[in-house]
């Protein structure tokens, strides 16, 4: 299902699990019954956002034609797209209806490049979870309550989103899905990755779900996903990198990290 162009992963396992398990499947299904199927598992939790039903049509049209086009470039894309929203959307609610008191949040005249000091005061909220939990409940009832407007303003920053990094730039600066790619920071490769995991070289529980493949990093992480401002990243450089440091700070910690990534290579291959 990941195949079909505009399906991303998640969009799969949603169709898998109602029942759609592949290609033919969707190319006889009913728009207005996945819909509907769509908005329960919405109502139930188990899925955020709502696809219309135009969106729904055009991933039955590319099944029945066969427009399939697996690309680990397309998920990574649209993860970032969701990641990014779910980012921007945290600190708009903070900013408007916390910070400023506000019973709504209008998103016409809420501008989206949201300041650093926004965020500066977001972080610090942290400091006291009984507040977080407060704050996280007035967040959460705003929006079980503006469903529709969410849904219009997701899609309105998306179109923002994909003008400020299209698919097409995103591709190009990710590779095609055969490259070897190299972490921006501790230089270290994917096959090298693999290498070290299929000779018991890597720790981490996590490498099933993360660390066979590089990340994307936000060299200024107080900045957007955008051309200019995001490099390829092993997990172990992002995890640690996280949003405290910038480019220039970590670099010391990556050439670190990298040095510890050759021992356990060397020790490999002598």
């Amino acid at each position: 299902l990941c195949k079909i162009e505009e399906v991303n992963e998640k969009t799969a396992r949603l169709l898998f699990d109602m029942g759609i398990k592949n290609p033919d499947e969707l190319a006889n299904a009913n728009a207005n019954e996945i819909h509907d199927n769509l908005k329960k598992l919405k109502e139930a939790k188990k899925n955020s956002y709502l696809s219309d039903i135009k969106t729904i049509e055009k991933w039955i049209v590319n099944a029945k034609i066969g427009d399939y086009k697996f690309s680990y470039a397309k998920i990574r894309y649209e993860s970032l797209k969701e990641r990014a929203f779910e980012e921007d959307l945290r600190i708009i609610a903070f900013n408007e209806l916390i910070l400023n008191k506000q019973i709504d949040l209008d998103f016409e005249s809420i501008n989206i490049a949201n300041s650093g000091e926004i965020k500066e005061k977001f972080k610090e909220s942290f400091n006291d979870m009984a507040v977080v939990r407060k704050n996280n409940k007035t967040i959460k009832d705003w929006e079980a309550n503006n469903k529709t407007k969410l849904i219009d303003f997701k899609k309105k920053y998306f179109e923002e989103f994909e003008q400020n990094l299209s698919y097409e730039k995103f591709k190009e600066f990710y590779g095609d899905d055969g490259n070897d790619r190299i972490c921006h920071y501790c230089k270290v490769t994917e096959s090298e990755i693999n290498e070290l995991h299929n000779n018991g070289r890597i720790i981490t529980k996590r490498i099933y779900s993360r660390g066979k493949s590089h990340e994307i990093d936000r060299t200024n992480p107080n900045g957007k996903y955008e051309s200019g401002n995001i490099e390829l990243c092993c997990y172990w450089c992002n995890n640690a990198k996280t949003d405290e440091f910038d480019e220039n700070d970590f670099k010391p910690i990556g050439n670190a990290i990298g040095e510890v990534w050759k021992e356990r290579l060397n020790k490999i291959r002598k």
